[in-house]
């Protein structure tokens, strides 16, 4: 076989060395196009999701298949070490998460459009809470864009209901009770101030989530969808599961947008296509996890069932006394009432 001369010329060198280079750089270019995980990015995210509940899970399979399909890498932080919900969204302003996992109590701190959702007796069965998360996912991506976030979707934790060291049968039974408050939970707030109080209830109120553990024996009613009772360990401070549950409870998955722009168009989509499937498969799976978690409480823990018989009346106080100044001081009174009619329609077979 014959050897070819080697070219001796340099000028000739340079022209073929350029002739080569150019299509490898396209080349390369062309497969980082093609295959996303070429650009590798870190993205900081936080919940207040317990350590080793369903909740992290979720979060963590999420991360896995993100990373698997774009090459993006999503470290989840969760936990007390996060702090609390308000302190999340304020570490997620000021750059120190990239995105985070949020319940309406976080969102609502972002916009107070987001406190809609979780209003007492607003949403009352699954059907509508899929309903609504449905149709206003595209009304909150478009309230918290000037706010220079990415609002990606919403998933159920679950429905609120309280949790009682004594039976509650009906309203008359909250008075002299010690209720449990979240601080800056603007919902239990207002829950307490226009109506529990005027029941002859009394608050307990602590700085974050996390210091329940440390009030709860001086605390009578609890509230919380039962796996998160359960995961966050408050069955401890509670023997009967008063029954229906008042509250509808969904989380969502926000992200700054100077950190979603910042990706590569793919990577953006597939991002979104990942987490709207996953919070579907979410929804799905803590609805099952808030069954079994009422049904351990009261086969395996001890739990009684507590059946508020005069139901009707609490909501009828919520109406007349909490919702008209909810509205005024936290929900334009427009959206308020587009989301109302939505609701009616679905109610009525519309």
């Amino acid at each position: 076989m014959r050897i070819p001369p080697i070219v001796k010329n340099k000028d000739k060198k340079i022209r073929i060395w350029k002739s080569a280079l150019i299509p490898a750089s396209i080349l390369i270019f062309q497969t980082a196009l093609i295959c996303p995980s070429a650009f590798a990015t870190k993205f900081r995210c936080a919940s207040i999701a317990p350590k080793g509940s369903a909740f992290e899970k979720i979060l963590q399979g999420v991360s896995e298949k993100v990373k698997n399909k774009t090459g993006l890498e999503i470290t989840f932080f969760s936990g007390s070490i996060v702090g609390d919900e308000i302190d999340i969204a304020k570490d997620l302003k000021n750059g120190k998460y990239d995105c985070a996992a949020l319940t309406a109590q976080g969102l609502g701190f972002i916009s107070s459009y987001f406190r809609i959702l979780d209003l007492p007796f607003m949403i009352k069965n699954e059907k509508e809470g899929d309903f609504v998360r449905k149709r206003l996912i595209k009304a909150f991506r478009e309230v918290v864009k000037s706010d220079k976030y990415i609002f990606i979707s919403m998933f159920e934790i679950g429905f609120v209901q309280f949790f009682s060291k004594y039976p509650i049968e009906n309203i008359n039974d909250f008075k002299g009770k010690k209720f449990w408050i979240w601080k800056n939970n603007k919902i239990q707030e207002e829950t307490y101030n226009k109506v529990l109080k005027n029941l002859g209830a009394n608050a307990v109120e602590t700085p974050t989530i996390w210091d329940l553990e440390k009030l709860g024996d001086k605390i009578d009613i609890i509230w919380g969808p039962p796996y998160a009772v359960l995961a966050f360990g408050w069955y401890r401070f509670a023997k009967y599961i008063v029954e229906p549950p008042i509250i509808y409870f969904p989380a969502g998955v926000i992200i700054r947008k100077d950190r979603f722009d910042s990706l590569p168009q793919q990577i953006q989509n597939d991002l979104t296509d990942i987490i709207e499937s996953a919070v579907e498969e979410a929804t799905l799976k803590i609805r099952k996890e808030n069954q079994e978690a009422k049904k351990f409480m009261l086969s395996k823990l001890g739990f009684q069932t507590s059946y508020l018989k005069d139901v009707d009346e609490l909501e009828k106080l919520f109406r007349e006394y909490m919702w008209p100044e909810f509205k005024e001081k936290y929900i334009p009174s427009w959206f308020f009432i587009s989301v109302m009619t939505e609701i009616i329609k679905l109610r009525t077979g519309q």
